[in-house]
């Protein structure tokens, strides 16, 4: 009745990276009967063989350095103790940017009118900046 040759497929399960439905089809035997006796005699896979992509390593992140600001990641990169990755140079730069605050003048800071036409005088005297004048509209009425 069980004509299955156990040591063909014991052959196959370890010395092999064959997947065990490739086993099961050649073998005639069932994947639960395969796995139990796998199992039971302590049969190990030579490598995991799985359908589908291979999974990426997630990578050791201690490993990587870790700094507080933008700024202490780029004088690293600088300076030669980093090597430089692209992608969080260009992040760093952009998290700096980001985080400086635009700074507007406010009302006391900022000249008048009055000093404003002062200094473009000044200029236009200096021969600096010539004063245009606007043209004239002129309609003939003839």
């Amino acid at each position: 009745m069980d004509n299955i040759d156990w040591s063909k497929i014991e052959h196959l399960y370890c010395e092999s990276d064959i997947p065990e439905s490739h086993i099961v089809k050649e073998c005639n035997v069932g994947v639960s009967k395969l796995r139990n006796r796998a199992k039971k005699e302590g049969w190990v896979r030579p490598c995991k063989v799985s359908a589908g992509r291979p999974k990426n390593p997630k990578p050791d992140l201690e490993d990587i350095p870790r700094f507080n600001s933008a700024e202490e990641y780029l004088e690293a990169v600088v300076s030669g103790s980093l090597e430089a990755d692209q992608v969080r140079v260009s992040a760093a730069r952009c998290l700096m940017a980001y985080q400086k605050k635009k700074v507007r003048k406010t009302a006391e800071e900022s000249i008048s009118k009055k000093e404003g036409q002062k200094l473009e005088a000044k200029a236009v005297s200096e021969g600096k900046f010539k004063q245009s004048k606007r043209p004239m509209l002129v309609v003939n009425n003839e």
